[in-house]
């Protein structure tokens, strides 16, 4: 790790104290809502970190930052002077969650897996900042009886898929050759098993799960023929027929069977890739 890149580190970390310092008194105040305190929290770091694989040359320094954010949104969980300070931009919601902590696992283990790669890097992290947080504001959660059994919104359901089959094409078009013909199908599969994983997890976990979803089946759908991506599409809808057929099961045991099936088609259609792929990474 360079000087240069310990400098950085430091930086994102007081950019990071910065918007909680900002966004905090405003939610005290009133003037904003905590949903919408907390995803700008979430979009604005996202923004700053899909920057990462031009300003890291190795995983080193994101893993160092973001174990010092986790450390430091613990501090701010458990210190009752800080949280009373900033907490407010993050903690004013009334549900159960982990997400704030998911936010800087996911980040670097994204882009230790990827290598950096901005394709499916910076893919991922779009899904995370930009789809997630647009499920949150078009209310994820319907009503107090859904929030309390963490049931989620078709109308969240669709604004993250929305957000992210345009964040994916835009990203795609601007990190790699391929033409539109090619980047819409995998920007619409890729958009549509991560609505799912999004869907189906709970307290803040979709944070994890979804760009880490990602960054493991973009490449194969980069890499897939158009006979291999008709199949795939075949899979997920087959995949969205179950688990949207599973309504009647209670969240918990939903959100498990959802778990199973999402796992058998990641390794269904990336198989040894994907195992030779995390192997490599360690």
């Amino acid at each position: 790790m360079s000087v240069t890149e310990l400098l950085i580190v430091i930086v994102i970390l007081v950019a990071f104290l910065s918007s909680l310092a900002t966004i905090a008194p405003l939610r005290r105040r009133g003037m904003i809502e905590a949903e919408a305190a907390r995803k700008s929290i979430h979009i604005a770091m996202g923004i700053v970190t899909l920057a990462f694989p031009w300003l890291f040359d190795s995983a080193a320094p994101v893993l160092l930052l973001g174990a010092l954010a986790l450390a430091l949104l613990i501090a701010i969980r458990r210190v009752p002077a800080l949280r009373a300070k900033l907490g407010a931009a993050l903690y004013d919601i009334t549900r159960p969650s982990c997400g704030d902590l998911c936010f800087p696992v996911a980040i670097a283990l994204v882009f230790w897996l990827t290598r950096g790669d901005p394709a499916p890097y910076g893919a991922a992290v779009l899904l995370l900042a930009l789809a997630d947080s647009a499920a949150a504001l078009a209310g994820q959660r319907q009503n107090a009886s859904a929030c309390a059994s963490f049931e989620k919104s078709i109308r969240g359901s669709l604004a993250f898929f929305l957000t992210a089959v345009i964040a994916v094409y835009v990203w795609l078009s601007f990190c790699t050759s391929l033409d539109t013909a090619r980047i819409l199908p995998v920007a619409l599969s890729l958009s549509l098993i991560t609505t799912l994983v999004e869907r189906f997890t709970a307290r803040g976990l979709d944070n994890l799960f979804v760009p880490l979803t990602a960054c493991l089946i973009l490449p194969a759908y980069l890499d897939a023929t158009a006979i291999e991506l008709l199949v795939h599409a075949g899979g997920v809808a087959t995949l969205s027929v179950f688990l949207f057929g599973a309504r009647h099961l209670p969240l918990t045991r939903r959100s498990a069977f959802a778990g199973v099936l999402i796992l058998f088609y990641i390794l269904w259609f990336r198989g040894e890739d994907a195992l030779r792929h995390l192997i490599a990474s360690l």
